[in-house]
Protein backbone atom coordinates (compact mmCIF):
# COMPACT_ATOMS: atom_id res chain seq x y z
CA UNK A 1 0.00 0.00 0.00
CA UNK A 2 1.66 3.76 -0.94
CA UNK A 3 1.49 6.23 1.50
CA UNK A 4 -1.01 8.15 -0.26
CA UNK A 5 -3.54 5.37 0.08
CA UNK A 6 -2.10 5.27 4.13
CA UNK A 7 -3.03 9.16 4.13
CA UNK A 8 -6.62 9.06 2.62
CA UNK A 9 -7.50 6.65 4.85
CA UNK A 10 -6.12 7.99 8.26
CA UNK A 11 -8.24 11.19 6.83
CA UNK A 12 -10.97 9.74 5.98
CA UNK A 13 -11.60 8.05 9.36
CA UNK A 14 -10.85 11.02 11.36
CA UNK A 15 -12.46 13.47 9.39
CA UNK A 16 -15.37 11.96 7.82
CA UNK A 17 -14.51 13.20 3.98
CA UNK A 18 -14.57 11.00 0.76
CA UNK A 19 -11.19 10.46 -0.40
CA UNK A 20 -10.51 13.09 -3.33
CA UNK A 21 -7.34 12.16 -4.17
CA UNK A 22 -4.32 14.45 -4.92
CA UNK A 23 -5.09 16.38 -7.65
CA UNK A 24 -3.03 19.32 -9.48
CA UNK A 25 -5.20 22.25 -9.53
CA UNK A 26 -4.76 25.94 -10.38
CA UNK A 27 -3.48 28.92 -8.08
CA UNK A 28 -5.62 31.37 -9.37
CA UNK A 29 -9.09 29.10 -9.72
CA UNK A 30 -10.11 28.92 -5.85
CA UNK A 31 -12.74 26.90 -7.03
CA UNK A 32 -10.27 23.77 -8.16
CA UNK A 33 -9.06 23.86 -4.75
CA UNK A 34 -9.84 21.25 -2.33
CA UNK A 35 -8.27 19.98 0.84
CA UNK A 36 -6.55 16.76 -0.63
CA UNK A 37 -4.63 18.93 -3.75
CA UNK A 38 -1.14 19.93 -3.97
CA UNK A 39 -0.71 22.87 -6.10
CA UNK A 40 2.10 23.90 -8.42
CA UNK A 41 2.18 27.16 -9.96
CA UNK A 42 5.01 29.23 -11.33
CA UNK A 43 5.89 32.69 -10.89
CA UNK A 44 4.36 34.98 -13.64
CA UNK A 45 3.29 38.12 -12.45
CA UNK A 46 3.91 39.73 -9.19
CA UNK A 47 0.03 40.20 -8.57
CA UNK A 48 -0.07 36.49 -7.99
CA UNK A 49 1.27 37.16 -3.98
CA UNK A 50 -0.70 39.20 -1.73
CA UNK A 51 3.58 40.98 -1.03
CA UNK A 52 5.11 42.05 -4.06
CA UNK A 53 8.33 41.99 -3.04
CA UNK A 54 8.72 38.19 -2.37
CA UNK A 55 7.82 38.08 -5.73
CA UNK A 56 11.03 38.89 -6.59
CA UNK A 57 12.87 36.49 -5.35
CA UNK A 58 10.57 33.31 -6.34
CA UNK A 59 12.38 31.76 -9.47
CA UNK A 60 11.12 28.32 -9.29
CA UNK A 61 8.11 26.75 -8.48
CA UNK A 62 6.07 27.01 -5.45
CA UNK A 63 4.53 24.32 -3.52
CA UNK A 64 0.64 24.81 -1.41
CA UNK A 65 0.16 21.24 0.93
CA UNK A 66 -3.33 21.53 2.93
CA UNK A 67 -4.91 18.08 3.94
CA UNK A 68 -8.37 19.03 5.11
CA UNK A 69 -6.70 21.25 7.76
CA UNK A 70 -5.44 24.63 7.79
CA UNK A 71 -3.04 25.04 4.81
CA UNK A 72 0.05 24.78 5.02
CA UNK A 73 2.10 26.58 2.83
CA UNK A 74 6.00 26.46 1.62
CA UNK A 75 7.63 29.04 -0.26
CA UNK A 76 11.46 27.86 -1.89
CA UNK A 77 13.66 30.56 -2.56
CA UNK A 78 16.82 30.32 -4.84
CA UNK A 79 17.65 33.25 -6.08
CA UNK A 80 20.79 33.17 -3.85
CA UNK A 81 21.83 30.17 -5.61
CA UNK A 82 20.76 30.92 -9.23
CA UNK A 83 22.04 34.75 -9.01
CA UNK A 84 25.38 34.72 -7.92
CA UNK A 85 26.42 35.26 -11.69
CA UNK A 86 24.33 38.63 -11.69
CA UNK A 87 25.43 39.89 -8.44
CA UNK A 88 27.59 43.20 -9.63
CA UNK A 89 31.33 43.11 -8.37
CA UNK A 90 32.70 45.92 -6.49
CA UNK A 91 34.94 48.26 -8.12
CA UNK A 92 38.70 48.15 -6.52
CA UNK A 93 39.48 51.71 -4.98
CA UNK A 94 42.15 53.72 -7.13
CA UNK A 95 45.13 53.91 -4.53
CA UNK A 96 46.10 56.85 -6.23
CA UNK A 97 42.83 59.17 -5.95
CA UNK A 98 44.13 60.79 -3.20
CA UNK A 99 43.89 64.43 -4.88
CA UNK A 100 41.90 66.09 -7.78
CA UNK A 101 42.70 66.49 -10.33
CA UNK A 102 44.55 63.30 -10.55
CA UNK A 103 47.77 64.08 -11.85
CA UNK A 104 49.58 62.21 -15.31
CA UNK A 105 53.03 60.89 -14.59
CA UNK A 106 54.91 64.06 -16.79
CA UNK A 107 52.97 66.51 -14.60
CA UNK A 108 54.42 64.75 -11.67
CA UNK A 109 57.95 64.58 -12.70
CA UNK A 110 57.27 67.86 -13.69
CA UNK A 111 56.69 68.85 -10.03
CA UNK A 112 59.70 70.60 -8.25
CA UNK A 113 58.06 73.36 -6.01
CA UNK A 114 55.10 72.50 -3.97
CA UNK A 115 53.49 75.18 -1.46
CA UNK A 116 50.43 74.17 0.90
CA UNK A 117 47.82 76.82 2.13
CA UNK A 118 45.77 76.54 5.40
CA UNK A 119 43.17 79.55 6.08
CA UNK A 120 43.05 80.57 10.07
CA UNK A 121 40.95 83.54 11.66
CA UNK A 122 43.86 85.99 10.74
CA UNK A 123 45.88 84.46 8.23
CA UNK A 124 46.50 82.12 5.23
CA UNK A 125 49.40 80.25 5.77
CA UNK A 126 52.00 79.25 3.23
CA UNK A 127 54.00 75.75 3.64
CA UNK A 128 56.99 75.80 1.00
CA UNK A 129 58.59 72.66 0.40
CA UNK A 130 61.43 71.98 -2.44
CA UNK A 131 61.04 68.43 -3.76
CA UNK A 132 64.79 67.94 -4.89
CA UNK A 133 66.36 67.22 -1.13
CA UNK A 134 62.76 66.88 0.19
CA UNK A 135 63.64 70.63 1.87
CA UNK A 136 61.39 72.43 3.84
CA UNK A 137 61.94 75.97 2.93
CA UNK A 138 60.40 78.25 4.74
CA UNK A 139 56.24 79.72 6.06
CA UNK A 140 54.76 82.24 5.17
CA UNK A 141 52.10 84.26 6.40
CA UNK A 142 49.23 86.94 5.01
CA UNK A 143 47.23 88.71 7.17
CA UNK A 144 43.27 88.97 6.41
CA UNK A 145 40.99 92.10 7.54
CA UNK A 146 40.11 91.29 11.50
CA UNK A 147 35.83 92.05 9.82
CA UNK A 148 36.25 89.94 7.08
CA UNK A 149 33.44 87.69 8.14
CA UNK A 150 31.20 91.02 7.69
CA UNK A 151 32.51 91.58 4.26
CA UNK A 152 30.43 91.20 0.97
CA UNK A 153 31.29 89.24 -2.19
CA UNK A 154 33.13 92.28 -3.50
CA UNK A 155 34.92 93.09 -0.53
CA UNK A 156 36.10 89.68 -0.08
CA UNK A 157 37.02 89.08 -3.77
CA UNK A 158 38.76 92.57 -3.87
CA UNK A 159 40.92 90.74 -1.11
CA UNK A 160 41.85 87.88 -2.05
CA UNK A 161 42.52 89.35 -5.32
CA UNK A 162 45.57 91.10 -3.48
CA UNK A 163 46.26 88.56 -1.38
CA UNK A 164 47.32 85.95 -4.85
CA UNK A 165 49.63 88.31 -5.68
CA UNK A 166 51.64 87.75 -2.60
CA UNK A 167 51.63 83.92 -2.74
CA UNK A 168 54.81 82.47 -3.31
CA UNK A 169 55.82 80.87 -6.47
CA UNK A 170 54.99 77.20 -7.12
CA UNK A 171 54.21 74.52 -9.36
CA UNK A 172 51.07 73.42 -7.52
CA UNK A 173 49.08 74.92 -4.26
CA UNK A 174 47.49 72.09 -2.05
CA UNK A 175 44.68 72.79 -0.19
CA UNK A 176 42.71 70.33 2.04
CA UNK A 177 39.47 69.39 0.42
CA UNK A 178 36.45 70.60 3.12
CA UNK A 179 34.13 68.56 5.58
CA UNK A 180 30.90 69.71 5.81
CA UNK A 181 29.63 72.01 8.35
CA UNK A 182 28.40 70.05 11.67
CA UNK A 183 24.92 70.16 12.27
CA UNK A 184 24.97 72.28 15.69
CA UNK A 185 27.22 75.31 14.77
CA UNK A 186 25.94 78.76 15.93
CA UNK A 187 24.97 81.32 13.61
CA UNK A 188 28.31 82.79 14.06
CA UNK A 189 30.20 79.77 13.00
CA UNK A 190 28.05 79.00 10.33
CA UNK A 191 28.72 82.93 9.01
CA UNK A 192 32.73 82.31 9.29
CA UNK A 193 32.16 78.88 7.58
CA UNK A 194 31.03 80.58 4.31
CA UNK A 195 33.22 83.63 4.36
CA UNK A 196 35.85 80.93 4.62
CA UNK A 197 34.74 78.60 1.78
CA UNK A 198 33.86 81.66 -0.13
CA UNK A 199 37.53 82.55 0.47
CA UNK A 200 38.78 79.24 -0.42
CA UNK A 201 36.62 79.44 -3.90
CA UNK A 202 38.04 82.87 -5.07
CA UNK A 203 41.31 82.01 -3.69
CA UNK A 204 41.61 78.49 -6.13
CA UNK A 205 39.97 80.58 -9.23
CA UNK A 206 42.66 83.24 -9.14
CA UNK A 207 45.44 81.26 -8.86
CA UNK A 208 44.03 78.69 -11.50
CA UNK A 209 43.24 81.74 -14.07
CA UNK A 210 46.74 83.55 -13.44
CA UNK A 211 48.77 80.02 -14.68
CA UNK A 212 50.09 81.18 -17.82
CA UNK A 213 52.65 78.25 -17.97
CA UNK A 214 51.91 76.89 -21.70
CA UNK A 215 50.72 73.08 -21.90
CA UNK A 216 49.21 70.61 -23.96
CA UNK A 217 47.18 69.59 -21.56
CA UNK A 218 43.88 72.36 -21.07
CA UNK A 219 43.42 70.32 -17.83
CA UNK A 220 46.66 70.29 -16.56
CA UNK A 221 47.27 73.86 -17.27
CA UNK A 222 44.13 75.04 -15.65
CA UNK A 223 44.37 73.33 -12.61
CA UNK A 224 47.10 74.79 -10.86
CA UNK A 225 45.64 73.82 -7.21
CA UNK A 226 45.38 70.45 -6.30
CA UNK A 227 42.64 69.49 -3.49
CA UNK A 228 43.51 66.78 -1.00
CA UNK A 229 41.44 64.89 0.57
CA UNK A 230 40.04 65.77 3.84
CA UNK A 231 41.84 64.75 6.41
CA UNK A 232 44.25 62.55 4.68
CA UNK A 233 47.47 63.90 6.53
CA UNK A 234 45.90 63.47 9.47
CA UNK A 235 45.17 59.37 8.79
CA UNK A 236 48.20 59.44 7.77
CA UNK A 237 50.34 60.78 11.15
CA UNK A 238 47.73 59.02 12.90
CA UNK A 239 46.48 62.46 14.54
CA UNK A 240 42.25 60.99 14.40
CA UNK A 241 41.00 59.92 17.68
CA UNK A 242 37.32 58.91 17.00
CA UNK A 243 35.83 61.53 14.74
CA UNK A 244 38.12 64.62 16.27
CA UNK A 245 41.75 65.58 14.75
CA UNK A 246 44.25 65.79 18.24
CA UNK A 247 47.06 68.42 18.15
CA UNK A 248 50.11 67.57 15.39
CA UNK A 249 52.55 69.58 17.37
CA UNK A 250 54.10 66.95 18.92
CA UNK A 251 54.60 65.31 15.73
CA UNK A 252 56.07 68.64 14.21
CA UNK A 253 58.84 69.09 16.97
CA UNK A 254 59.72 65.56 16.81
CA UNK A 255 60.40 66.16 13.15
CA UNK A 256 62.66 69.04 13.83
CA UNK A 257 64.95 67.49 16.44
CA UNK A 258 65.09 64.28 13.35
CA UNK A 259 62.74 62.03 14.52
CA UNK A 260 60.26 61.03 12.00
CA UNK A 261 57.55 58.09 11.64
CA UNK A 262 59.42 55.41 9.59
CA UNK A 263 56.62 55.62 6.58
CA UNK A 264 57.19 59.07 5.46
CA UNK A 265 60.61 60.61 3.59
CA UNK A 266 62.41 62.66 6.38
CA UNK A 267 62.32 66.05 5.83
CA UNK A 268 65.09 68.74 6.38
CA UNK A 269 64.06 71.69 7.61
CA UNK A 270 66.11 75.18 6.10
CA UNK A 271 67.33 77.61 8.67
CA UNK A 272 64.72 79.67 7.73
CA UNK A 273 61.73 77.46 8.75
CA UNK A 274 63.38 76.16 12.11
CA UNK A 275 63.12 79.90 12.78
CA UNK A 276 59.71 80.87 12.00
CA UNK A 277 58.38 78.56 13.52
CA UNK A 278 60.63 78.33 17.06
CA UNK A 279 59.65 81.97 16.80
CA UNK A 280 55.61 81.35 16.64
CA UNK A 281 53.87 81.78 19.96
CA UNK A 282 50.50 81.39 19.06
CA UNK A 283 49.24 77.91 19.57
CA UNK A 284 46.55 77.93 16.96
CA UNK A 285 49.18 79.30 14.63
CA UNK A 286 51.23 76.57 15.31
CA UNK A 287 49.38 74.05 14.66
CA UNK A 288 47.86 75.93 11.12
CA UNK A 289 51.68 75.40 10.19
CA UNK A 290 51.69 71.74 11.44
CA UNK A 291 48.92 70.96 9.41
CA UNK A 292 50.40 72.51 6.25
CA UNK A 293 53.31 70.93 6.52
CA UNK A 294 52.34 67.46 6.94
CA UNK A 295 50.44 68.34 4.07
CA UNK A 296 52.85 68.89 1.92
CA UNK A 297 54.71 65.74 3.12
CA UNK A 298 51.98 63.00 2.23
CA UNK A 299 51.32 64.66 -0.99
CA UNK A 300 54.97 64.05 -1.75
CA UNK A 301 54.87 60.68 -0.55
CA UNK A 302 51.65 59.35 -1.68
CA UNK A 303 51.21 61.39 -4.98
CA UNK A 304 54.22 62.56 -6.61
CA UNK A 305 56.80 59.20 -5.25
CA UNK A 306 53.95 56.64 -5.11
CA UNK A 307 55.93 55.36 -1.45
CA UNK A 308 54.75 51.77 -0.91
CA UNK A 309 55.13 51.79 2.63
CA UNK A 310 53.41 55.45 3.22
CA UNK A 311 50.62 53.77 1.22
CA UNK A 312 50.25 50.82 3.71
CA UNK A 313 50.25 52.94 6.53
CA UNK A 314 47.54 54.82 5.10
CA UNK A 315 45.57 51.40 4.38
CA UNK A 316 46.18 50.18 7.90
CA UNK A 317 45.09 53.49 9.44
CA UNK A 318 42.19 53.07 7.30
CA UNK A 319 41.32 49.85 8.40
CA UNK A 320 41.83 50.76 12.13
CA UNK A 321 39.09 53.84 11.44
CA UNK A 322 36.71 51.76 10.22
CA UNK A 323 36.96 48.63 12.89
CA UNK A 324 36.87 51.89 15.80
CA UNK A 325 34.10 53.53 14.35
CA UNK A 326 31.91 50.92 12.63
CA UNK A 327 28.78 50.26 15.17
Amino acid sequence: MSLGQVLRGTFQKFIGTTSQGFTQTNFLVPSTMNSWSIDIIRTKTRNHFPRPNEAKRIKRHVLFKSYGCRPLILFRYFSDAIDVGKVKKKKQRNINNYCVPILSEDKKQSIKRIVSLQISGQYIISTTMLRDGNILSDWQFLSLPDNMNKFNLNDVYNCVAKLVKKLPESDVYLIENFIKMPNNVNVAGANLFYVRLQTLSMLIALINSGNKENSSNETEHSNKVILMKARLQARLFRIIVGSEVISSQDITELMFKGTFPDYVTPVIPAIDATLTYRSTKEPLIKEFMSNGLMLAMTFIDLVLNSNSNTIQALNVSSRRKLKTTDV
